[in-house]
């Protein structure tokens, strides 16, 4: 349906024009009977304004009802010319089977076309008055005109096959220019999104290695003063034997504290100077599955629902299965302890291109928008007493596979750490990491 202003203006403009056409060219009929005259023109032109009003040639085209649509202008035409013809004299409305001609010249080959002209003409030769060209005095100058009017249904409908098929074919190509044209910007597009990656993972890495060498050295500095406060607690310990209960507390909470500690100074260790691969060829299906075996325990203490979802079937990729098991361990567990009770853990493993996408998905638990670019950065975290180098240890891991982590976090769906690894080694195309 025709629905701007100025495409119904156009409309009215042309139905306007043709329907004034057609009534001037009713004043001028003459035939048997002008009611039925006047019934079939207004029926032919009722037709063609409301087709024209509800749908477009594209439209009827891709509804496959052409054929029908042609078919109705002919059976239309054809009662205007029946009604309008006399018993000695030829209907004067030969011109409205230009109608289905146009149509079909404007919306179908030139075979097509001229199919709907011989059609036309031959249903207006039928028409025809018999007497008028058995007649042999009527005949010399009846069949010439009968034949310039059948030739010029023809000539017209070349010619607008011939413009039409043009403007068909200038349409096509700027359809192909302009594909052309959006996959190229998408293209372009990705160039960019792949080099503006690529210089945030080489500023953080810059960054992570200045950092790492510095963690690393405060750690082992930190780790002997670590140890002579642990040994010495322990000594002064037994000179106080027997031992109070506050003594005993002191000490316990002294000992705790130094265990803790030096938790944190083997990550800030591992982040400082992280493992290369030592890859070979693993079955990460059953990685997951013993991962999620061993983070049970802490499922249950925490009444939370862990699952997993995994093809059947083993899938190798070539991988450090230590060094990976070590991330998928931390960000199950990170998703276990950020989830409320009842809420809900899942692992799921899928093939993805030219690698493998493992995604940790938790309900309940929500990253802040802002965060989120830079929860993989050390220290960056969203526990009262994380260290933030867990997934930073994580996030190095997966990028010593060559691989990509992501996150996406919103009050609907929960959180979802994504991991992808390829297969073999890091290829050119995009990371399908959702």
């Amino acid at each position: 349906m025709i629905a701007s202003p100025r495409s119904r203006s156009v409309f009215l403009a042309q139905n306007g024009t043709l329907l004034f056409l057609l009534v001037l060219l009713f004043l001028f009929a003459r035939g048997p009977d002008l009611l039925y005259g006047a019934l079939s023109l207004g029926l032919l032109a009722a037709y063609h304004a409301l087709v024209n009003y509800y749908f477009t040639p594209r439209q009827i085209q891709q509804a496959r009802l052409m054929t029908v649509h042609l078919g109705t202008y002919l059976l239309l035409c054809t009662l205007v010319i029946r009604a309008t013809t006399g018993a000695d004299e030829e209907s004067l409305y030969w011109i409205v089977y230009l109608l289905p001609i146009t149509t079909a010249a404007a919306n179908l080959n030139l075979l097509r076309t001229l199919a709907v002209c011989s059609l036309s003409s031959l249903l207006y030769g039928a028409l025809f008055p018999q007497s008028l060209y058995l007649n042999p005095q009527s005949r010399p100058e009846e069949l010439p005109e009968l034949l310039i009017l059948v030739t010029t249904f023809f000539i017209i409908g070349v010619l607008v096959q011939s413009f039409s098929e043009s403007q068909r074919r200038s349409l096509d190509q700027q359809e192909k220019l302009n594909r052309r044209l959006i996959s190229n910007r998408k293209t372009l597009q990705d160039s960019l999104r792949k080099l503006r990656n690529a210089e945030e993972n080489l500023r953080r890495k810059d960054r992570l290695s200045a950092l790492g060498r510095l963690s690393a050295g405060m750690a082992h500095e930190i780790r002997n003063p670590l140890g002579i406060i642990s040994s010495s607690v322990q000594l002064l310990a037994k000179k106080l034997e027997p031992r109070s209960d506050d003594i005993e507390q002191l000490v316990s909470v002294v000992q705790e504290e130094v265990q803790r500690l030096n938790g944190l100074i083997n990550d800030f260790i591992k982040f400082g100077r992280p493992a290369a691969p030592d890859r070979h060829d693993a079955d990460v299906r059953q990685l997951v599955e013993r991962t999620v075996q061993e983070c049970q325990p802490l499922a249950q203490q925490r009444e939370v629902q862990l699952t997993s979802d995994y093809p059947v079937g083993s899938l190798e990729a070539w991988v450090d299965g230590g060094l990976l098991r070590q991330a998928l361990l931390n960000l199950v567990i990170n998703a276990l302890e950020a989830t409320p009770p009842q809420g809900k853990v899942q692992v799921r493993l899928r093939a993805a291109g030219q690698g493998v996408r493992f995604e940790i998905h938790n309900t309940g638990s929500i990253i802040p928008e802002e965060m989120q670019s830079r929860i993989f950065d050390p220290f960056v975290t969203t526990k009262d007493r994380g260290s933030g180098l867990g997934l930073a240890n994580a996030h190095q891991i997966v990028i010593g596979h060559g691989g990509e982590m992501r996150v996406r976090s919103t009050p609907e769906d929960g959180t979802m750490f994504s991991i992808w690894i390829p297969l073999r080694e890091e290829t050119d195309e995009s990371h399908p990491c959702g």
